[in-house]
């Protein structure tokens, strides 16, 4: 557990009181779907730095990018996926975290918009990225190239990085940061232990998230290596750093993960923040920033 200010500590348990409002829909209904998606995608903030957009082939059809890019010479670049539980958001769901990566550590930001669920499934997500990865590896020749995600982007990197193992490109992937991620489908103690009462993000959203993304399949299907990285041959990974909150529902995927990153024999760091929920980072809740501070310091000390 990380250790942090107690004034701080006491700004985010106010803020919780705050966020404990928030509603857990059931999206395999279509107000659940439209409710997810609404709170998933507020107006994107203002930010520093200018995005630029690009489009490129993809599997169905050309994948939007959003790319940040910083004043100085980039010293990498970090191909990051937004969340929204696979049925919901945009690449600009993630301007305020990005533009704030791109800035600090001096490295473009590359955030793809992939299909959603349920006009898609989850593969067909995983392929999308797939797509974007091997653009910014072959975009940026040269340069060191970091993987990143938050809550189902998180997954999805990590989905990513795996398929990406046995590719040319791939040993220029220093490392991947994965924030508040779902790495087992089937779901670990804390995500069966979610309720409404559960900040952010509850059991009935997960259920129906996964009944979306991957209809039909049993728990066992679920933990199928391709659909569960946890579940996944983790050798020869680069080195990992995991955030996540003491509160979120999905605390134990990054724990669990992490503990077998290392047993692989790779790198990996874990960052439980206390008392903030699912994917704090980007809700600005008080302990977001020092939380960032150290996803950034990590970025350095892999940029060399």
């Amino acid at each position: 557990m990380i250790s942090v200010d107690p004034g701080l500590l006491a700004e985010q348990l106010a803020a919780n009181k705050i966020l404990a409002a928030a509603p857990h829909p059931d999206v395999r209904t279509e107000e659940g779907l439209a409710t997810l998606r609404l709170i998933s995608s507020p107006p994107p903030p203002a930010t520093e730095l200018s995005p630029v957009e690009r489009r490129i082939p993809g599997p169905a059809g050309e994948i939007r990018l959003r790319i940040f890019v910083p004043a100085g010479e980039p010293r990498g670049v970090l191909l990051r996926i937004h969340g929204g539980g696979f049925a919901a958001g945009r690449p600009e769901d993630d301007d305020a975290v990005n533009d704030t990566l791109a800035r600090a550590s001096n490295l473009v930001v590359v955030s793809p918009e992939y299909r959603l669920v349920p006009d898609v499934t989850l593969p067909d997500q995983i392929e999308d990225c797939l797509a974007a990865a091997r653009w910014t590896i072959s975009q940026y020749q040269g340069q060191k190239l970091l993987l990143g995600g938050i809550s189902a982007g998180a997954h999805l990197s990590a989905a990513t990085l795996l398929r990406l193992r046995s590719e040319p490109g791939f040993s220029r992937v220093v490392g991947i940061h994965l924030d508040s991620g779902v790495f087992d489908l089937s779901h670990t103690p804390s995500a069966r232990a979610a309720d409404d009462s559960t900040l952010v993000l509850g059991r009935r959203t997960l259920d129906s998230v996964v009944a979306i993304a991957l209809p039909g399949c049993s728990p066992a299907r679920l933990r199928d290596p391709s659909f569960s990285p946890l579940f996944a041959d983790l050798h020869g990974l680069p080195p990992a750093l995991l955030t996540a909150g003491e509160l979120d529902p999905l605390v134990d995927d990054s724990a669990f993960l992490a503990a077998r990153w290392q047993l692989a024999h790779n790198q990996a760091d874990l960052d439980i923040w206390p008392s903030c929920p699912h994917a704090f980072t980007n809700l600005g809740t008080p302990l977001a920033a020092p939380a960032l501070s150290r996803v950034t310091a990590w970025i350095d000390s892999r940029l060399g």
